[in-house]
């Protein structure tokens, strides 16, 4: 049997999809991670078949190799015996793998316990205080509170921003994770995305600031191997973290894009993305800090001195030197004319510029 005549034996038995995963088969984008708890995932990767399992408890973003398998006809015939069978897919591997979370979770504790004896009993305490405060129906933690915990753990403070402590709405210099909540009423925390400047990415999401605040201080006062447990229904509700995610991605990758082709760039850095966008050779033109390339003899350059930070365009390289072509009182005004330039329909930018001087080559 292989893996496609295993798609076919499961769906003439009738098995709901949305309890597997057939990864080679696999054609839909998006996370295909979301389906219910207890689903289970063939995969193929460096020549063995494995089936995962996701959201087994109690432990949200563990998902395990329940079985190994060194051919694909073993591997689907395992697994549409076990998905047609009358228990619970691969409960055995599931109940181990689930066993070996809560394992390496307390390894954990014993081993802050032994580097860090101080925050140890500050996590033994905070613990304590959840379960009373739980019992009381009262909020777990509040962010004043997880902001002194994390503190007194030794936690770099400067790469957190918390709600209603620090600001929240965009990056600050040197932070990294961000604890908030959404316009309805939902808390969480996430961090900054490195490749998309300004996109926050969740990491999880609560219906409470206490459940938000208990999340992050155990994630950031000690070296876990496992992430921290999460109840049932918060392991739900992270389901849409990375729907949310992905939405959040593609329409900032849309939102730039629309930038690039409509709105002209007022920093020197968005000059490039721009120019080619709107069809301008990169050859034709060399500016300050485009260190992977050197100017091109014909090109014309858009310079700023270090020392002044005052900003010059230079026409071609003529007897080894380049003509000053033009002296701006701004960085803004010197991006605005540089791009007009490029894009002339006549293709000769600066042509009725006026000597300025001259400066050695760029």
């Amino acid at each position: 049997m292989d893996v496609r005549e295993l798609a076919d034996s499961l769906r003439a038995a009738e098995v709901d999809p949305d309890r597997y995963v057939l990864l080679p088969l696999l054609t839909e984008p998006g996370p295909w991670q979301l389906r219910p708890e207890g689903s289970v995932w063939l995969t193929r990767s460096a020549g063995l078949w494995r089936v995962v399992g996701g959201g087994i408890g109690p432990h949200y973003d563990a998902t395990g190799d329940l079985c190994t398998f060194t051919t694909e006809e073993r591997a689907c015939e395992t697994f549409l015996r076990e998905m047609t069978g009358p228990t619970e897919p691969f409960a055995a591997e599931k109940a181990r793998f689930s066993a070996d979370c809560v394992r390496q979770w307390w390894e954990d504790e014993v081993r802050i316990a032994l580097e860090d004896p101080a925050v140890a009993a500050d996590r033994r305490r905070w613990r304590e205080t959840w379960r009373v405060r739980e019992l009381h129906g009262r909020q777990l933690m509040m962010v004043d509170e997880v902001d002194e915990a994390m503190i007194a753990a030794g936690v770099h403070r400067e790469a957190f921003q918390l709600e209603g402590v620090d600001e929240t709405d965009s990056p600050r210099e040197g932070a990294t994770v961000v604890l908030s909540h959404d316009d309805k009423g939902r808390w969480f925390w996430g961090r900054w995305d490195t490749d998309r400047p300004g996109l926050l990415r969740l990491q999880y999401r609560f219906e409470t600031e206490g459940e938000a605040c208990q999340s992050l201080y155990q994630e950031c006062s000690g070296p876990l191997t496992v992430t921290a447990p999460l109840t049932l229904a918060q392991w739900r509700l992270q389901r849409s973290v990375a729907l949310d995610n992905q939405a959040a991605a593609e329409q900032y990758d849309e939102q730039l894009q629309w930038r690039l082709r409509n709105e002209p760039p007022t920093k020197a850095t968005g000059l490039p993305g721009w120019l080619t966008h709107h069809g301008v050779e990169p050859e034709r033109y060399w500016i300050s800090g485009m260190t992977w390339r050197e100017a091109q003899p014909d090109a014309v350059c858009l310079i700023s001195d270090g020392a002044t930070g005052r900003w010059h365009a230079e026409g071609g390289l003529r007897g080894g030197r380049r003509a000053v072509l033009r002296r701006f009182a701004s960085e803004e005004e010197a991006v605005e004319v540089f791009q007009h330039e490029l894009t002339r329909p006549d293709g000769a930018p600066f042509t009725a510029e006026p000597t300025a001087g001259s400066a050695e080559a760029g």
